[in-house]
């Protein structure tokens, strides 16, 4: 009877402690993470010099959200197979192959929801169709959550402008916008005045959010960002730099102290 009173008496205090310390930590509020697949996957290749950047995709939305001081709930993840034509060859279904393989893991984590488009072509060229619409959907669902006012979204497409007004303006939606940019003028990664203008607020990926968020070596529920036959369109409007962008080469600079 002594040995059952001290271990409840132990789990009480064990109880007690983590209570009051849970108390004490400050209070995060919620968020939901989106991400533009062929958009990551453009930014992992160029801050890895050529090479894909491996990452576990949910670690990266949380460090995302983490970087703006909120819980990370939820996160949405969007992209398309690769190309397989009527009559594929062996490299198609190898490519195939794999991403049916990533695909059927990603499936599998909580919290993390993976959205699937498909893959056009164009004469020598591959776009992803439905991946806007898809995404757009997820943002006007969420709406229906009401313990949700915060959202971070990593893209660069002015498509999402208009329902990303619309969240923030009738919904009272925080809205974040994760970007990249390499300041060059009329470079791969210029970012629109329009999506810019839309968004709450903004901050600058670097690698160090890909660093934070590197997968587990005995891991394999993550894989490469590469995706086969992805090659995203870039079609947000160039423009020059602003006072903005100024700002946030700002922040990068902090960043990488």
């Amino acid at each position: 009877m002594t040995f059952l009173f001290l271990l409840f008496l132990l789990k009480r205090i064990i109880y007690k402690v983590f209570t009051i310390h849970y108390s004490l930590m400050p209070h995060m509020e919620e968020a939901y993470v989106y991400l533009d697949g062929g958009y990551h996957s453009k930014i992992s290749k160029h801050l890895g010099e050529g090479v894909h950047l491996k990452v576990d995709m949910k670690q990266f939305g949380i460090t995302l959200a983490k970087q703006n001081k909120l819980w990370c709930s939820k996160v949405f993840y969007y992209t398309a197979p690769p190309y397989v034509g009527s009559n594929p060859n062996n490299e198609e279904k190898k490519k195939r192959a794999d991403y049916d393989r990533f695909a059927h893991i990603m499936k599998k984590i909580p919290d993390f929801c993976f959205r699937e488009g498909r893959c056009q072509k164009a004469e020598d060229d591959y776009n992803q169709k439905g991946v806007d619409t898809l995404i757009t959907m997820d943002l006007m669902e969420m709406c229906k959550n009401k313990k949700i006012k915060n959202i971070v979204i990593l893209t660069s497409d002015t498509d999402f402008v208009p329902i990303l007004n619309k969240l923030k303006d009738d919904f009272g939606i925080n809205v974040i916008l994760a970007y990249y940019c390499d300041f060059v003028r009329n470079g791969n990664f210029s970012m629109s005045n329009h999506l810019w203008a839309c968004c709450n607020n903004k901050f600058l990926i670097s690698k160090k959010h890909f660093d934070l968020s590197k997968r587990k070596k005995k891991d394999e529920s993550i894989v490469s960002t590469e995706k086969p036959n992805e090659q995203p369109q870039d079609s947000t409007p160039k423009v020059a730099k602003t006072p903005e962008n100024t700002t946030e080469k700002t922040e990068q600079s902090e960043q990488s102290k």
